[in-house]
């Protein structure tokens, strides 16, 4: 038998809905026109429900429809608002966001000053105007009064500099931790920021970090060049520095050195601290023990430099060079001695020198300055 004769044995009227009944399969048969198929329980048979007897046929409340069969028209209830245009308008409006009603109201304050003024509270319920601000003006406080249009004001050392919607602040001038020469782009020296870490022939010399820079002292010795040592910048590069000088005696003899050393022999600056200035001198060493007397006598400038002392040391792969810097002008370095670094005096430039030349008379050295570049 096939499974439409099965169904068919069930019941063969068009449009009957097959159930499983708790005895065995069975039917319900359309009776009713526009009905649903409802049931009154898990276990209960299925019948069918006219659907005019269920449908809802009047609304209340907010919306109204009804009563009637078929489509109703819904209408909103009135709120009793008059429909028009309300200017300033007062509203009453409830949870559901209906309007309940509706008046005139009064117009806001009108705004005070002229076009672009910054609005505020002129404490009497209306609106003041402050400005309109120029470039780089602020609105300030003033305790007890309205606040007004103002700009700033520089302070020592500070540059203000308005601009359309801006304001640039910069140092003017020597700049706290920017050394005393506002030339020399960089920081204060210190025995870490500079790498002068290593001491040679310190004999009863001192260093420290001081207020101005990285200090080398000594007092009384014989002849004696004590510093301290660095590995220099990777070639090509420049060190430029400013140097102070401190000689007890005022002896040109003796003063502050910076320049190259291979361990042992010594090419330096030497800025020495004269009755009537600073003596500028480019000289060898043949080693720190004697610093009475040089080797070599390279460049000297006597009685005519003047302190702070700014220079610099270039190097590239052949050549070094040591330069003056007047008025710290760096990117116009003089070259005042030049030496090929080929068979020359040091047998390498593989450390730079910073110290003094002390003798019979005690000298501090301040490194104010240092950037390599």
């Amino acid at each position: 038998m096939s499974i439409q004769d099965q169904l068919d044995s069930i019941s063969n009227v068009p449009g009957s809905i097959l159930y499983r009944a708790t005895d065995g399969w069975t039917y319900v048969a359309p009776t009713i026109v526009d009905a649903l198929l409802a049931q009154n329980g898990d276990a209960a048979p299925p019948f069918w429900l006219d659907r005019s007897n269920i449908a809802i046929t009047e609304l209340h409340g907010d919306v109204i429809a009804g009563p009637g069969a078929g489509d109703q028209e819904a209408t909103l209830s009135s709120t009793g608002v008059i429909p028009g245009t309300y200017t300033n308008a007062d509203l009453e409006i409830d949870a559901a966001g209906r309007i309940l009603a509706a008046s005139d109201g009064t117009a806001g304050a009108s705004p005070g000053g002229s076009a672009e003024s910054i609005q505020v509270n002129d404490g009497a319920g209306d609106l003041a105007g402050i400005g309109p601000l120029t470039n780089g003006q602020l609105i300030i406080g003033s305790t007890g009064a309205r606040a007004v249009a103002a700009a700033l004001t520089a302070g020592s050392n500070i540059q203000i500099t308005p601009g359309a919607g801006a304001i640039t602040i910069s140092s003017a001038g020597a700049a706290g931790g920017n050394g005393l020469l506002t030339p020399i782009m960089g920081p204060i020296p210190t025995i870490s920021s500079t790498g002068f870490n290593t001491w040679k022939n310190q004999g009863t010399a001192t260093v420290r970090d001081g207020l101005t820079g990285l200090c080398v002292y000594g007092p009384v010795n014989s002849n004696q060049i004590e510093g301290r040592t660095r590995t220099p910048p990777t070639v090509p590069y420049s060190t430029d520095f400013v140097i102070d000088v401190m000689s007890y005696n005022n002896n040109n003899g003796f003063g502050g050195v910076i320049g190259w050393t291979d361990g042992t022999k010594l090419t330096l600056f030497m800025v020495a601290h004269g009755n009537t200035g600073a003596f500028i001198y480019v000289l060898d060493y043949a080693t720190t023990g004697n610093g009475g007397g040089a080797a070599n006598l390279l460049f000297q400038m006597p009685n005519q430099g003047l302190l702070p002392f700014t220079g610099s040391l270039k190097e590239t792969s052949t050549q070094v060079q040591f330069c003056v810097c007047p008025a710290g002008d760096y990117g116009n370095a003089i070259p005042v001695y030049t030496r090929t670094k080929s068979g020359g005096y040091l047998a390498n430039y593989n450390l730079q020198f910073f110290g003094i030349n002390v003798g019979n008379q005690a000298v501090a050295a301040t490194l104010m300055s240092l950037v390599d570049r």
